[in-house]
């Protein structure tokens, strides 16, 4: 197993995962990098819109996503919804950027569990050699692969789409909202958003979820916080 400063390791049901800091799951048992919510092109989707936002998220966002492949070493990349964000995200400069990146990772393979945002931008161009499978997707691997989140039951689930935050008390009472990674009480994890671009929704706290904080370069588990999780809303 890769050693990552920041990250820790959990266990998901029968699986052990290693949470990284840069908002992705390492599942060694796989050699699989997982990751939720990139929205490449939302920039672009945005701008179209009359919207001014910086240039080069999607960009940044990928290579993120290159070198935690090299970190990790891993085989596959699994992406649990929403990689392309709308089909106005479609310009050619988006389309190319993200070709460039396949072609720099052409040995990985990867996997994408179609999430709302994928239905509306489209079928991805074969020619980027990313399969597309239906939500969810069980391949026998001990997970479930999501983007909506859903009962677990005897097998855990990975899922994104809620950009799930929690909100933090800051020494002189203010709040921050942190990124996290939440495994809720049905046996689902639900990871933060990875895109730069994406919003985030306070998720409630009930007495038997799991949260993880993604703080800087550090995964922190909440207990570790010293009750300062402020009331989700």
């Amino acid at each position: 197993m890769p050693a990552i400063d920041g990250s820790i390791f959990i266990e998901h049901g029968s699986a052990r995962l290693q949470l990284l800091p840069d908002k992705a799951i390492y599942f060694p048992a796989c050699n699989t990098l997982i990751i939720a919510d990139v929205h490449a092109g939302k920039g672009t989707a945005f701008r179209a819109a009359g919207v001014p936002v910086p240039v080069g998220s999607s960009q940044k966002d990928l290579q993120r996503i290159g070198r935690l492949l090299v970190l990790t070493r891993a085989e596959r990349l699994v992406i649990l919804g929403d990689f392309l964000h709308h089909k106005s995200s479609r310009d050619e400069e988006t389309m190319a950027c993200v070709a460039r990146w396949r072609d720099a990772h052409s040995q990985t393979r990867m996997l994408l569990v179609r999430g709302n945002h994928d239905r509306t931008s489209g079928r991805l161009p074969g020619e980027w050699n990313i399969a597309e499978v239906e939500d969810p997707f069980d391949e026998g691997c001990g997970i479930i692969f999501a983007h909506q989140p859903r009962d677990g039951g005897d097998v855990p689930v990975l899922c994104g789409h809620v950009h799930p935050v929690v909100s933090v008390r800051d020494f002189d009472r203010s709040t921050i909202r942190v990124p996290c990674f939440w495994f809720d009480h049905r046996n689902c994890g639900v990871l933060p958003s990875f895109g730069s671009l994406t919003g985030g929704y306070n998720v409630g706290q009930h007495e038997s979820d799991r949260i993880y904080l993604v703080l800087g370069k550090n995964v922190v588990p909440a207990e570790k916080l010293n009750g300062r999780l402020a009331d989700a809303g």
